[in-house]
């Protein structure tokens, strides 16, 4: 199954469930700002508060592009389900794919700084090597399916009423690059 944004609410329940809070404080960054909120607006009384990392709200689209955005999708898992996970001779060279991913990501100011990128790529790979032992370069350790575009994207008006739901105490952190 591939990783859609309207489903990671329904996951945070089951954990929550599972572990038998009846209330908590939800924390996210990027799209986990997305989850924390549809979360919050849907269950106000599990969620004592919220802090947003850098986004607020669900990702969104407008609507005119859905169609356009739905093949994206369909393209991107097509392609991702018949690949296997890319060997990268540096990690300087993963840097720089990691980087021009941000810039061609959907939505406005989608950018990453190299030192932030070297972060993310540096703590998410893993070194390669051959039956000698000799590296052979690096490979990414994450589930592949979270590269593949999204199928679904709310509208503003639907991101809007989540974040007019939400009830509780919130914060919002802001970083620069």
């Amino acid at each position: 199954s591939w990783y859609e944004l309207t489903n990671y609410p329904e996951i945070v329940f089951q954990i929550l469930n599972e572990l038998g809070w009846d209330k908590c404080f939800l924390m996210g960054h990027s799209m986990g700002s997305g989850v924390a909120s549809m979360m919050s607006a849907s269950f106000p009384e599990k969620i004592l508060g919220c802090v947003f990392i850098d986004a607020l709200g669900p990702l969104t689209l407008a609507p005119e592009g859905a169609s356009k955005h739905l093949r994206r999708s369909i393209i991107s898992k097509q392609a991702l389900s018949k690949k296997e996970g890319k060997l990268w001779p540096t990690i300087d060279l993963a840097v720089e794919a990691r980087v021009r991913a941000a810039e061609n990501y959907p939505g406005e100011n989608q950018a990453i700084s190299r030192k932030a990128a070297r972060r993310l790529v540096e703590r998410s790979m893993i070194e390669v090597t051959n039956e000698r032992f000799d590296s052979i370069g690096y490979k990414f350790q994450n589930d592949i399916r979270l590269r593949a575009y999204s199928s679904s994207y709310l509208t503003e008006t639907a991101a809007l009423s989540f974040l007019s739901a939400i009830q509780c105490p919130c914060l919002l952190i802001t970083g620069k690059n």
